[in-house]
């Protein structure tokens, strides 16, 4: 009986790890998804004449308090979008350094707002021409793209009369990929 025990007690102990690194890398994808969502985004929206692309670079603001979507998007620092090259730029740890986007000259082409967080009250960085995207469920806070889980997969879904009031140009292929919440 003790030998069923100690056989029964091992498999648990051996098997635990795989469940929990399991469960850790579902949650690891959505971050890897999320992460390429905002990558092709980038690809699939054309920002209005206008727009500025300084030393051909690509900013891409996160407003985040996960880690692992810091370190998936980090994963991007230096890709090619287009002409422009992609930067990365961390607006939590901005702000925390006492650094705004105004004193730093950041132009934000992009705004990635993630699921619990706040706009932030100096939000020089984002003007008209700033793709926002949006996380979670307060209506109150959709941008022109808006992130959501749906049957544990996450979707988006994009506002084209704002994009189309903006300016943005975005293709028909991700205008099919887009759902709308609910449906």
């Amino acid at each position: 009986m003790q030998l069923i025990a100690k056989h029964v007690l091992l498999i648990v102990i051996l098997t635990f790890p795989f469940s929990a690194q399991s469960a850790l890398a579902g949650k690891q994808d959505v971050s890897a998804l999320r992460s390429a969502y905002l990558f092709y985004f980038s690809h699939f929206i054309e920002w209005p004449t206008p727009y500025v692309f300084e030393n051909q670079t690509f900013n891409l603001c996160v407003l985040s308090n996960s880690e692992k979507d810091l370190y998936q998007l980090s994963t991007l620092e230096g890709k090619q979008t287009g002409s422009n090259q992609l930067h990365i730029v961390d607006i939590s740890k901005a702000n925390a350094a006492g650094v705004d986007a105004a004193s730093k000259k950041i132009l934000c082409h992009m705004f990635y707002l993630a699921e619990g967080m706040s706009y932030p009250s100096d939000a020089r960085g984002v003007v008209d021409y700033t793709l926002i995207i949006t996380e979670g469920d307060d209506v109150r806070k959709r941008g022109d793209i808006h992130l959501y889980s749906k049957e544990s997969k996450l979707k988006f879904e994009i506002n084209k009369p704002l994009l189309d009031d903006k300016k943005f140009n975005v293709s028909s292929k991700l205008m099919r990929l887009s759902q709308k919440e609910g449906k």
